[in-house]
C-alpha cells in the first residue's frame, strides 16, 4: 500500500535516522570492546539503514525516474526510428537491471 507523505518531511526522516545511525555506530566502536556486542549493534544499525534505504532512496529514486524517460522514449520511437528506440531500451534494460540489484540484496 503506498500513502501520501510530504517529501520533505520523509527526506528530513531519512537524514536525521542517517546521521543517528552514524552516532551509534561511532559511540558503539568507541565505547564497546566486546566483538560479539560490536557485531551483534552493527548487524541490527545494518538493517535500520536497509530499512530506512528502502523508505527513501535518492539514488534509486533517480535512477526510476531516468528509466521512466529511457522508457518513454523507447514507446515514443519503437514504431518510427528502430534503432534509436532499440538503444533507448537497451539503456532502460541497464538501469532497471540496476535498480533491481539495488532493491533486492540486503546487506544482512
Amino acid at each position: 500500500m503506498y500513502i501520501a507523505v510530504n517529501r520533505e518531511h520523509l527526506d528530513e526522516l531519512v537524514t536525521s535516522i542517517d546521521e543517528n545511525i552514524n552516532y551509534i555506530s561511532d559511540i558503539v566502536n568507541l565505547f564497546i570492546h566486546d566483538e560479539e556486542v560490536i557485531s551483534f549493534v552493527e548487524e541490527k544499525i545494518g538493517k535500520l539503514y536497509y530499512l530506512s534505504s528502502r523508505l527513501y532512496d535518492r539514488e534509486l529514486i533517480s535512477l526510476k525516474q531516468r528509466a521512466a524517460i529511457y522508457y518513454k522514449n523507447w514507446l515514443s520511437l519503437k514504431d518510427t526510428d528502430k534503432d534509436a528506440a532499440g538503444a533507448f531500451y537497451k539503456k532502460y534494460e541497464n538501469l532497471k537491471h540496476e535498480i533491481d540489484s539495488i532493491m533486492f540484496d540486503p546487506p544482512f
